[in-house]
């Protein structure tokens, strides 16, 4: 475990194991006696796991509008290629203009 920094003093990850527990079981008292810090430490912890949650979802769509973004590069790419190599009129207007010559012959 890495240590965070001193804590009253030194540090707590490498005070001695009879000073971490008792730290630990006050700690657990004041949990267990306190409804109000019961309720401050669920809050933060929500705040905490909510922030975590948005990031995660900001994350996720920006990965995902950068993959759309080159999606839609690549149809233009595509499409523009095609249209540089293509010189015929599209079907469909091909097909109405040959189809008015017919009738009028």
């Amino acid at each position: 475990m890495t240590d965070p920094g001193p804590a009253l003093g030194g540090s707590l990850w490498t005070a001695p194991d009879e000073f971490r527990g008792r730290l630990i079981d006050l700690a657990g008292r004041a949990l267990r006696d306190d409804p109000g810090l019961q309720s401050a430490l669920s809050r933060w912890k929500d705040e905490l796991l909510q922030s975590a949650l948005l990031d995660s979802i900001a994350e996720q769509a920006d990965t995902l509008l950068a993959r759309t973004n080159r999606e839609i590069d690549d149809v233009v790419a595509k499409r523009r290629a095609l249209d540089a190599h293509t010189t015929d009129p599209p079907p469909s207007i091909a097909g109405q203009a040959g189809r008015r010559r017919r009738r009028r012959c």
